[in-house]
C-alpha cells in the first residue's frame, strides 16, 4: 500500500518555481529509491509539514509533503490556480524609476512583459495623456490606489478619473495614521467606505481597501481593526485587496483570511517574505511564503487579479522582472 503522503516539488536554486504536475508517492512500496537518511527526513517532514531539502544533480530541490487526504480535499499545487492574464504590477514598486521618468517607467514595465498595472499616482500626466500612454505601451490599468484624503475631498472626481482610465477598481491603499488604533475613527472609515462603494457602483467601478499589518493588532477593546472594517462594511459595496505578505507579517493567517473573505477579495497582492528576523519583502517565489496554499485558497475565494508589489525592492525593475517570471512559471 502507498504511504498516504504526496510530495510537491519546488526548485529553489533557480528563479523560477516548478511544481510537479502529478503528485508522487515516496514510500518504499512505490519502488522509488531514496536513501535511509532522506526517508527519515521525510518522516519528520510528514509529521511537521516542513520542507525537506535534497541536493540532486547540482540543483537544490525542496520537497514538501501533504497528507493525500488534504491534497485531495484542497488541491494546493501551484500552476493550477493562476492564469497569466490575471497578473498585474502595482506601480508603487517602481516609484524610484517613475520619479525620474514616468513615461519611461511605463515603457520599461511593458518591455518586461506586464500587460496590466495598478496605478499609484499619475506622474505629471493628465488623465487623457495617461490613458494614451497606457494604450501606447499595451498596458491596462485595472485599478488605482488613491489616498483616503483624496476620496474625502473629491470622491466623485476620483471615480470619474479612474473610469476614464479604464480601471475596474478604486482602492484606498491605507488609512491615515490617526485612524489605526482609534475604534471610533475606524467605524467612521467603514461608513465612508460604504458611501464611496455606492458611488463607485453607480459609475460601474468596484471599491476596495488594501491592508497593511496594523489591521491585525488588537484595539484596546480586543477587536481587530480588520475585523471591524470587514464586519461594518456592506459586502455588496466594499471589497478587500488582501496583501498576503502584510497579513502574515501582522501575525494573522493569510490562508484563513482568503477563506473568510470569499467573494469579497478580487485582488491579491503577492510579494514574498525573506527568512530571518527582519522578514523583509522579496520578489515573488524567492522567500518563505506558502504560495502553493495561498494561491489555491485565493483562487477558490474568487481572486481575479494577482498583483505583484514590493514596498522595499532592492532593484525595482530587476525585482518585478523576477516576480513576473516566477508567477508566470506558476500560472496555467
Amino acid at each position: 500500500m502507498a504511504c498516504g503522503y504526496e510530495v510537491h516539488l519546488r526548485r529553489i536554486a533557480h528563479p523560477n518555481l516548478v511544481f510537479s504536475r502529478a503528485p508522487l508517492c515516496l514510500c518504499a512500496p512505490c519502488s522509488i529509491p531514496f536513501s535511509l537518511v532522506f526517508s527519515l527526513a521525510l518522516c519528520v517532514s510528514a509529521s511537521l509539514r516542513l520542507p525537506v531539502p535534497l541536493q540532486r544533480s547540482g540543483r537544490m530541490v525542496r520537497y514538501r509533503l501533504y497528507p493525500a487526504k488534504d491534497v485531495a480535499a484542497d488541491r494546493c499545487v501551484m500552476g493550477e490556480d493562476v492564469k497569466k492574464e490575471q497578473i498585474a504590477l502595482q506601480l508603487y514598486t517602481v516609484r524610484d524609476v517613475a520619479a525620474q521618468d514616468f513615461v519611461g517607467m511605463l515603457r520599461q514595465v511593458s518591455e518586461i512583459g506586464y500587460r496590466a498595472v495598478e496605478l499609484a499616482g499619475f506622474g505629471d500626466l493628465s488623465v487623457a495623456d495617461l490613458r494614451e500612454t497606457l494604450d501606447k505601451y499595451n498596458l491596462r490599468a485595472i485599478a488605482a490606489h488613491v489616498a483616503y484624503a483624496q476620496f474625502e475631498e473629491r470622491a466623485s472626481g476620483v471615480l470619474a478619473d479612474l473610469k476614464a482610465l479604464g480601471c475596474e477598481f478604486a482602492v484606498v491603499p491605507a488609512l491615515p495614521q490617526e485612524y489605526r488604533a482609534d475604534e471610533e475613527l475606524l467605524r467612521a472609515a467603514a461608513k465612508n467606505f460604504n458611501e464611496w462603494g455606492a458611488l463607485a457602483q453607480e459609475v460601474g467601478l468596484r471599491f476596495g481597501y488594501h491592508n497593511h499589518a496594523f489591521e491585525f493588532a488588537p484595539l484596546p477593546s480586543g477587536t481587530l481593526p480588520y475585523d471591524l472594517l470587514v464586519n461594518e462594511t456592506d459586502p455588496a459595496l466594499v471589497n478587500f485587496e488582501i496583501d498576503l505578505f502584510w497579513v502574515q507579517y501582522g501575525g494573522a493567517d493569510a490562508q484563513e483570511w482568503n477563506r473568510r473573505l470569499k467573494g469579497r477579495a478580487p485582488l491579491l497582492h503577492v510579494k514574498d517574505m525573506a527568512a530571518g528576523e527582519a522578514r523583509a519583502d522579496t520578489p515573488f517565489g524567492t522567500g518563505i511564503m506558502p504560495w502553493d496554499q495561498l494561491l489555491a485558497t485565493g483562487e477558490a475565494a474568487g481572486a481575479e487579479w494577482y498583483i505583484v508589489e514590493q514596498d522595499h525592492p532592492q532593484s525595482s525593475l530587476d525585482d518585478v522582472r523576477t516576480s513576473l517570471q516566477n508567477l508566470e512559471a506558476a500560472a496555467k
